[in-house]
């Protein structure tokens, strides 16, 4: 199971700047994410991600799972921590830097 919601500091997480599925967000229209929004499933306000294809905010997994439960149920691979701005893609398994993204996130 990818690991989705994963922090990607604290412990030895390798950056992947290659990653092929980053070419989708060319195609979503621009993000106005407020990252003081609350996990839409159960209202956490802790440490939430934003899904760089539909824009939900769901928890991390160290909080209800709700993020890792919506790449499940609808395949979108590529989200964004409130936390430290990183990537996370559920498809390479891998984490990212935002700045490393199309400048328009």
């Amino acid at each position: 199971m990818a690991s989705g919601g994963l922090e990607c500091t604290g412990f030895a997480v390798e950056l992947k700047l290659d990653c092929p599925h980053v070419n989708l967000l060319s195609e979503v229209a621009s993000l106005h994410i407020d990252v003081r929004k609350p996990c839409e499933s159960c209202g956490n306000i802790g440490e939430n991600w934003v899904c760089l294809i539909c824009s939900v905010v769901m928890c991390s997994r160290y909080v209800k799972s709700h993020m890792v439960d919506h790449n499940a149920q609808s395949g979108h691979m590529l989200v964004l921590s409130f936390s430290d701005l990183s990537v996370w893609c559920y498809v390479c398994d891998s984490c990212k830097s935002a700045f490393a993204l199309p400048t328009m996130i």
